[in-house]
């Protein structure tokens, strides 16, 4: 999918994709933390588990994202990232969220080449 095309096409491009399994597996959210059972990797493996709620560990956060894409498999990611998130207090203790143009880089260390791009304009 060319980067350019707007997020619903991407959205509708990626679930003509998907087999009503997986497209069922997607509203399916379990809340968990420790170690993530056999089973439920079985289910992450099979796209039958849509998110993961209260996942708070770095650790096993990065293994689900290892368990669900096969080795030299890739995957499209589409991500809400509300503005608010990016902010920061300042020295008079204010919450604040500078506009700009910010990059966006995802891989398994800081040579990530895979990146992205997003301005905050408001």
């Amino acid at each position: 999918m060319a980067p350019n095309i707007a997020i619903p096409k991407k959205v509708e491009d990626l679930l003509g994709k998907m087999t009503p399994p997986e497209k069922i597996g997607q509203m399916v959210q379990v809340s968990g933390s420790g170690p993530i059972p056999d089973d439920l990797k079985h289910r992450i493996r099979e796209g039958r588990i849509g998110s993961m709620l209260n996942v708070t560990d770095p650790g096993t956060s990065m293994e689900l994202q290892r368990i669900r894409l096969k080795p030299q498999e890739t995957g499209t990611v589409i991500s809400d990232l509300p503005a608010c998130t990016l902010g920061f207090h300042d020295s008079g203790s204010r919450y604040v969220v500078e506009r700009g143009k910010f990059r966006l880089w995802v891989g398994g260390d800081s040579q990530a080449s895979l990146t992205a791009g997003f301005e905050i304009i408001g």
